[in-house]
């Protein structure tokens, strides 16, 4: 299989994911349609419509404003800041090549092998 077929088959893969994640979605959207107006139906019949529609009202804000929480605080984990420099990075490079330089001109003489 060449690497043509693989992009094919992996973007193939992730759009039936993506379809079946929309369908899912579109579903529980839907269910959960049905059961917040079971739940206000059986509220509105033990105490009223508007002590209802008030607690309903507070869970779902509630539940959004947990959901808000959350991604903020995902956001927020992912942000890493970049690692801090070495401040003695550039002086070893100078070392390094001043000690290049005094072997080079001790090659250049003829006297400075160390190794007799």
């Amino acid at each position: 299989m060449g690497p043509i077929e693989e992009v094919e088959r992996r973007a193939q893969a992730l759009s039936q994911l993506l379809l079946m994640e929309a369908v899912a979605t579109l579903f529980a959207g839907i269910g959960a349609g049905f059961l917040t107006l079971a739940g206000w139906l059986l509220l509105d019949a033990w105490r009223g419509p508007v002590f209802a529609s008030t607690i309903l009202g507070g869970v779902y804000l509630g539940l959004g404003l947990v959901l808000w929480a959350a991604a903020v605080s995902r956001k927020q984990r992912r942000r890493k800041p970049p690692p801090a420099p070495d401040p003695y990075e550039p002086f070893i490079h100078m070392a390094e090549g001043f000690a290049a330089g005094i072997e080079a001109g001790r090659a250049a003489r003829g006297g400075g092998s160390t190794e007799r």
